[in-house]
């Protein structure tokens, strides 16, 4: 009786099964806990639940990350575990790089893209010299575009807005 019931317990508990989250960041595919690295992993799905379409919009998801514009129209400024650039200095790349789709930026002006079929990004603390060069000391945001499929899809955003009459 006792087996009957944890074989009907663990049937019912089946939504309640942690899927496995596979990460490229060290240039392979691996588990999540494999990787001996902080890591906030962010999927397509929940990119699109939280209607993600600016690079910036990554520091509500991922602690510790800050991102903003910079004023003087450099770029912008990257934080992570308090660790950045000032985007004014023109002789040093940032301390937090961005790799997209393997290709190693140095510099913030990639803020001023979109965010748009993104598949995965992956956010490493800390140095990462080992698999992405010397200019990441303080980590990496890995950004993983999705890749075509052989199915014809698409998705529309729509939003609305209240005007209200006030003086």
């Amino acid at each position: 009786a006792a087996d009957a019931a944890l074989a009907q317990g663990s049937a019912a508990g089946q939504s309640g099964v942690l899927e496995e989250i596979v990460v490229t960041a060290r240039q392979r595919s691996e588990s999540l806990i494999e990787v001996p690295v902080a890591v906030s992993s962010i999927n397509a799905e929940t990119l699109q639940d939280y209607g993600t379409t600016d690079i910036r919009d990554l520091s509500r998801m991922a602690p510790s990350l800050n991102i903003d514009r910079a004023s003087s129209g450099a770029g912008g400024v990257l934080a992570l575990r308090g660790i950045g650039t000032s985007p004014g200095q023109a002789g040093f790349d940032q301390a937090v790089s961005i790799n997209i789709d393997g290709v190693q930026t140095g510099r913030a002006r990639v803020l001023t893209q979109g965010l748009f079929d993104i598949e995965q990004v992956d956010v490493l603390k800390g140095p990462q010299a080992l698999f992405f060069g010397k200019n990441s000391p303080a980590g990496v945001i890995s950004i993983r575009s999705a890749g075509p499929t052989r199915e014809f899809s698409g998705y529309a955003r729509a939003g609305y807005e209240f005007g209200a009459d006030e003086a």
